[in-house]
């Protein structure tokens, strides 16, 4: 919210532009091949296996099922909405 109580948008949209590096688990951008993977080189917890949908469910920033309280932003026609969760 601003100053003036109104909703705005709370989405840096220039991590989606050309040279930036927002990167997500094991997505690229099209037309590339630099797949952003877990490093093999972590030699802090070689004994600790995460699933593959497991570290994917923990990467994604727009929504997870587990932190259902956030509001969700979504693009319709063009125009930035959100939907307020329903609390019971």
């Amino acid at each position: 919210m601003n100053k003036q109580n109104q909703h705005n948008l709370a989405i840096d949209l220039n991590v989606y532009s050309k040279n930036q590096q927002f990167r997500l688990y094991d997505c690229v951008k099209r037309g590339q091949s630099n797949f952003l993977r877990q490093s093999t080189y972590f030699q802090f917890n070689e004994a600790f296996e995460t699933s593959y949908h497991t570290i994917l469910k923990k990467s994604i920033i727009a929504y997870n099922i587990e932190h259902s309280n956030l509001q969700v932003v979504y693009l319709e026609n063009n125009q930035f909405k959100f939907k307020v969760p329903n609390l019971q």
